[in-house]
């Protein structure tokens, strides 16, 4: 069991380490560039960040037996996961909603993550069975309800900008159009793999699998905030 669960703490802690670049990389970004929206998607992978850093820290204490620091860091890790979704909704207001939009998206998704907290600690989360790549901890069926509330309409905002940078309908440069087109496809593999393994669709190796394409996301994501970078930081191999 000690060689699935690391395999899979290794998976947690480098999408991690791939999400915390991603928001380092905004400090570097060109100065033209430089815009709420972007700001916002750099917000978004700090998030994750910290959730897949509490991710990998759940697995470690489970494998260790310590299952109430495991719960602990499970509330640690949903706070990371709600603001990251508050963030999305500030970068989608940005990039995709009109003016009139953009204020009262905020003012929902501020009280839809009141909302969650609250029914995080007041209906607590739900341990599962241990298996040989993974220890699962869930929320209870409301918060996840609730999640999926939040969760659902940004993830289809995700495909929407993946489609529209493509033809960069939204008449943007080519760097910014690269980089809403690496974070609209970062999002919709993070939002199908995150989504199923939040809810916890998926149980023993599969979990591992779909961490595996949200490895895959953290990368497309670090790409697209890297191609803003001023062109003499940029590394020519």
């Amino acid at each position: 069991m000690f060689v699935g669960m690391l395999f899979t703490v290794m998976v947690s802690l480098a999408v991690g380490l791939f999400s915390i670049l991603t928001f380092f990389s905004y400090k570097k970004i060109d100065s033209q560039f430089v815009s709420r929206s972007v700001l916002a998607g750099a917000l978004f992978w700090l998030g994750m960040a910290g959730t897949w850093f509490a991710t990998a820290g759940i697995d470690f204490f489970q494998y260790q037996r310590e299952l109430s620091m495991a719960i602990l860091i499970t509330y640690i890790l949903q706070f990371f996961v709600g603001a990251s979704i508050v963030a999305a909704a500030y970068f989608f207001k940005e990039v995709l909603f009109t003016r009139r939009m953009r204020s009262a998206t905020l003012v929902l998704y501020g009280i839809w993550y009141g909302v969650f907290l609250v029914s995080l600690f007041l209906y607590g989360v739900r341990p599962q069975a241990e298996s040989y790549f993974i220890g699962q901890i869930l929320t209870s069926y409301t918060t996840l309800t609730l999640f999926t509330v939040g969760f659902f309409p940004l993830w289809i905002g995700s495909i929407i900008l993946f489609f529209r940078s493509i033809s960069n309908a939204l008449k943007l440069s080519e760097p910014e159009r690269r980089f809403n087109m690496f974070m609209g496809l970062s999002l919709i593999l993070i939002g199908a793999a995150g989504g199923v393994d939040e809810i916890g669709i998926v149980t023993g190796w599969m979990v591992t699998a779909v961490r595996l394409m949200t490895l895959i996301a953290s990368i497309v994501a670090y790409m697209g905030m890297y191609g803003l970078r001023k062109q003499e930081d940029m590394v020519i191999v």
